[in-house]
């Protein structure tokens, strides 16, 4: 998508109780994260233990895990992780690695006083690109 059309289109499936520009600014850390991993797979998700989620996806060969965004509100996260699923589903450069099989939503609710949004990304081996 061109600028505009990101732009336009955050405007309009605004992420509830997040800002455009928090969702804008988490766009391109995510844009600029997979500019050395095209056609590689990836998953968007959300985690209150950003180590614990990360040695789970090394074992699914995930090996570059990355926070994108946190917040204090699950609310705020489970809006700004369907928002940004659904966004880079219809991108054309992504819309074919998003391994996200659901719009978000999945995973245990638990209490925490900080929640995160990450990438994590499928590669052959432990080393970065």
């Amino acid at each position: 998508m061109q600028k505009s059309e990101t732009n336009g289109y955050i405007a309009s499936h605004q992420c509830k109780k997040t800002t455009i520009e928090e969702a804008l600014a988490t766009v391109n850390k995510i844009e600029d994260l997979l500019k050395g991993y095209k056609n590689t797979p990836f998953i968007i998700g959300k985690t209150n233990n950003p180590n614990q989620r990360d040695d789970a996806y090394d074992l699914k060969e995930y090996h570059i895990f990355e926070v994108v965004f946190s917040h204090s509100s699950l609310y705020a996260i489970d809006e700004m992780e369907k928002c940004l699923i659904r966004y880079f589903k219809i991108e054309e450069t992504t819309a074919d690695d998003i391994t996200n099989e659901n719009d978000g939503g999945a995973g245990r609710k638990t209490d925490s006083l900080m929640y995160y949004i990450y990438v994590a990304i499928k590669t052959n081996n432990n080393e970065n690109n």
